[in-house]
Formats: structure tokens, C-alpha cells, sequence
């Protein structure tokens, strides 16, 4: 198996800036949840830990953007 991993955590928060901002956020959250399921703490722990801390931080922007609208 190969596995590309994106680490530029700055580049996905500003993909949701453009279009819907709850939607993109939404997605990007299931993305997240998505490779946890192959980046496993055992197996890539640098990359699981990078993962979660995006998944927070996706978390926090959606449910400010909530607070806000």
C-alpha cells in the first residue's frame, strides 16, 4: 500500500475558505476521521498525532463558524 500524506495543514484551512465554510469544514473533518482509520497511532504515530491535531482544529473552526452564524 502507499500512502500519501498532505502536511500542510495551512493549505487545508484555506481550501475552506472558499465555497461554503461549513461544508468545507464538515468534509474536511470526515476526512480526517477517514485516515485515522488507516493512520494508526501504532503504525504512523507522527502522522496520527499531526491527524488528530488537524481534526481538532477542523472541530474548533466549524463549530466557531456555528457560534457565528
Amino acid at each position: 500500500m502507499v500512502l500519501e500524506v498532505d502536511e500542510r495543514p495551512v493549505d487545508r484551512v484555506r481550501c475552506a475558505e472558499v465555497g461554503d465554510r461549513e461544508e468545507n469544514l464538515a468534509n474536511a473533518i470526515a476526512c480526517y476521521e477517514r485516515s485515522l482509520t488507516v493512520l494508526t497511532e501504532k503504525d504512523f504515530p507522527a502522522y496520527w498525532a499531526t491527524t488528530q491535531n488537524n481534526l481538532s482544529e477542523a472541530e474548533r473552526l466549524l463549530a466557531e463558524h456555528r457560534r457565528s452564524n
